[in-house]
């Protein structure tokens, strides 16, 4: 998401950590697609017209944007605003 990104593994058995830096990459990437507003392939409208529809009315989310979200304003709430 416009930042850089490094996966550090220990394991003894390279398939193994090959598989796990795989999966690592591979979420990351669905991260950055979903989450992103500057990522090519991602929606920059979609998060425009969210933030629009949020200042008039509640938007219904995904679950796993719902508790990001709780999870930033638990981070904004602890941290005085920080």
């Amino acid at each position: 998401m416009g930042c850089p990104c490094e996966v550090l593994l220990e394991c003894d058995d390279p398939d193994q950590a090959a598989r796990a830096l795989q999966t690592a990459i591979d979420e990351i990437n669905r991260l950055d697609l979903k989450y992103s507003t500057w990522h090519p392939e991602s929606s920059p409208g979609h998060w425009q017209s969210l933030r629009v529809a949020c200042r008039s009315k509640p938007t219904p989310v995904d679950s796993e944007t719902a508790r990001l979200l709780d999870l930033a304003a638990t981070a904004h709430r602890i941290s005085d605003g920080r």
